[in-house]
């Protein structure tokens, strides 16, 4: 009874709005939506026409807001600022992109093209979360774990093909990475050479489909559960490498569409 009376008093502040009565600002609209959200249509029907009325006012609100800047905005403008995100290296660059296209849906007429750069961005977004998210953990892998890794004198056959995909993605060219040895050479830099400094720093962009596809090799054969059984932090660093090469598949992938 409750939750039906609460419907109600919305519905009427909702109609107070049309007639003049009493004036709603965004904020209230969005908290009568979360309000609404939050009661099952099942239990009250009544719900889901009164969120339609609440929705439909929420966005004439937000047209009117729009700053003069936004209204400015073309196809042609919000496509730039689509093709910027869908490479940029930070998650606030892509969501501030997908921000803008949410602003310009309310007035403009969207296109095939712009779906699909939306599309890119919504997959880089993803992407950029993922490699923040395994960013993180390298960054708190202790120093005894990267040693254990970089004093093997005869490793594991996977973790020379982990650590090698690692570096190689980090810029070292393959010729240089033929053994054991020079692997972790360059694994086991220090300063600013370090490899949790590297990774930090690490722009996904200088990355090609060919060097995904030298990674997809190095690590035929191998999968998480193998490579942890080896050790965590060597999993870590191949969900890292595996991350950056299958993003440049799908990426190859959805550029041919």
């Amino acid at each position: 009874k409750s939750r039906a009376t609460e419907i109600d008093k919305i519905e009427k502040a909702v109609n107070d709005h049309y007639s003049g009565k009493k004036l709603l600002d965004i904020d209230k609209l969005r908290s009568y939506k979360k309000q609404l959200l939050e009661i099952s249509p099942e239990l009250i029907p009544k719900r889901n026409s009164v969120l339609s009325l609440v929705e439909k006012l929420l966005a004439e609100l937000l047209r009117r807001k729009l700053s003069e800047q936004a209204k400015r905005i073309t196809i042609t403008e919000l496509m730039a600022i689509l093709k910027k995100a869908r490479i940029a290296t930070t998650v606030k660059e892509v969501e501030a992109a997908l921000e803008k296209y949410e602003e310009c849906k309310l007035y403009l007429e969207m296109t095939t093209d712009i779906d699909r750069l939306v599309d890119q961005c919504r997959q880089r977004l993803l992407y950029l979360k993922e490699l923040d998210s395994l960013k993180q953990v390298i960054h708190n892998i202790n120093r005894q774990n990267i040693a254990e890794i970089r004093e093997y004198s005869t490793p594991p056959p996977e973790v020379v093909q982990v650590i090698r995909s690692v570096v190689f993605l980090l810029g070292v060219p393959l010729n240089k990475l033929k053994t054991w040895d020079k692997v972790r050479v360059h694994f086991g830099m220090i300063g600013k050479n370090n490899i949790k400094h590297k990774i930090e720093n690490f722009n996904p962009n200088d990355v090609s489909l060919a060097m995904s596809e030298e990674v997809d090799r190095m690590l035929k054969g191998l999968n998480l559960s193998i490579i942890d059984d080896v050790s965590q932090a060597l999993g870590t660093f191949y969900a890292w490498s595996k991350c950056n090469a299958q993003y440049n598949f799908d990426e190859a992938v959805r550029s041919r569409r």
